[in-house]
């Protein structure tokens, strides 16, 4: 993906929650630490603070009544880096406070809010197997500690602290779980992202080898032909030789120039040449003609507006079949038709078979007619090669245009 499609991508609307994430996103570890010391202070103050001035109304020692709320409050500050060390030391101070019979906040023992807020970060930061043990641990302690309690001096289960720690942890394990899927959803997008990138430069390579194979092909087939046609009449006939060795020169520039140009493609360089259409088959003709194949072209009207993917498909069809042509038939007549009726435009090339009993047999393979095929398919044509019954071989193919090509098409 180039940097002009990623300036030209549309703009992708968050939804609220995924504003909030991306913003609390931004806040760092310190002013994270900041809020989570105000919160521990607060509970501090409003759960232990009216028990702490209320301490001379009941028998319960003002230091110890600080203490326990202390130890249960002020941990959390640091809860995010010691998640279970800060779950442990609330619980026990809870624990502690229910088997002493100290009440260091206004409802007695109950520790509640701060049970709940150290569940919900053990349930946040760590492995479900992790959080599950740590609310299974503090569920039994929380009974067992009630239970001494009663029979120590008439305590009362304070069942607040499972309730606290069973929904801390539920609330905890389902923000992981989102944001455990969000990781992976992200990973995701990128392994798909990197997936279409490299089957886009796969795609691109299986075209840039079937052009080159084609200019490859066709002008080393001319070249072969016209080189033995200069060696032969070199000492006889040399203008004639002479003017096979200019065909030959002329024939290499195209090619140079029409790999040059698929080279700078790939590339992304500008100012390449235009790509083959049908308006330059008269000079591919004329071009083959020169190698001692007489062709005939014939076009009818052709449609506006043709792709001008089609029109290369069509062109490098027709340059493949003529290579095949020169190639196998050898100096023979060969004729090239191009025509549109019904929504189907049809190219046919034919030859009249090799003059001197050589040419490609009924079942022999060729990668230039698996190319002719292959290259059909992209727009959802059809192509038919084989041995004719009178003689020589054909190459027909069709391509409905009232319809869209095919992805992949274009490239």
């Amino acid at each position: 993906m180039s940097h002009s499609d990623l300036r030209d991508a549309p703009t992708v609307a968050l939804p609220p929650s995924g504003r909030v994430a991306l913003l609390l996103r931004g806040v760092g570890p310190g002013a994270w630490q900041r809020v989570d010391t105000v919160v521990a202070v607060a509970l501090l103050v409003g759960l232990t603070g009216p028990e702490l001035l209320g301490s001379r109304l009941s028998d319960d020692p003002p230091l110890a009544i600080l203490a326990l709320g202390a130890g249960a409050s002020l941990p959390l500050a640091f809860r995010r880096q010691r998640p279970v060390p800060v779950l442990a030391i609330t619980v026990a101070c809870a624990v502690a406070a229910s088997l002493l019979g100290i009440g260091y906040t206004p409802f007695g023992s109950n520790a509640g809010p701060a049970v709940g807020l150290a569940m919900y970060t053990v349930a946040d930061r760590m492995s479900r197997r992790v959080s599950v043990g740590a609310l299974a641990v503090v569920v039994a302690t929380t009974f067992c500690s009630a239970w001494v309690a009663t029979w120590l001096h008439g305590g009362q289960e304070n069942a607040v602290h499972v309730v606290a720690a069973a929904v801390g942890w539920l609330v905890g394990d389902t923000v992981r779980t989102r944001r455990a899927f969000r990781t992976e959803m992200a990973v995701w997008q990128r392994r798909e992202l990197a997936e279409r990138t490299r089957l886009a430069i796969a795609e691109e390579r299986v075209r840039v080898s079937r052009e080159v194979h084609d200019v490859i092909s066709h002008n080393l087939s001319v070249i072969a032909v016209r080189s033995g046609v200069g060696r032969l009449l070199f000492d006889t006939r040399p203008d004639e030789a002479r003017t096979a060795l200019a065909e030959i020169e002329t024939v290499s520039r195209t090619a140079l120039g029409e790999v040059r140009r698929l080279l700078g493609a790939v590339r992304g360089e500008g100012h390449t040449a235009p790509a083959p259409t049908l308006a330059d088959l008269p000079a591919l003709v004329a071009e083959v003609t020169s190698s001692g194949v007489e062709v005939t072209l014939e076009r009818s009207e052709l449609p506006p507006g043709l792709p001008a993917a089609l029109e290369l498909t069509v062109y490098r069809i027709v340059q493949e079949a003529l290579t095949n042509v020169v190639k196998h038939a050898g100096r023979t007549r060969a004729r090239v038709v191009v025509s549109y009726a019904d929504e189907v435009l049809l190219a046919e090339v034919t030859d009249d078979g090799s003059r001197d009993g050589r040419g490609r047999q009924a079942g022999e393979p060729g990668w230039g007619l698996v190319g002719i095929r292959e290259r059909a398919a992209l727009f959802g044509g059809t192509a038919e090669t084989g041995p004719r019954r009178e003689g020589g071989f054909h190459v027909s193919v069709r391509f409905p245009v009232s319809g869209e090509p095919e992805r992949g098409a274009d490239r």
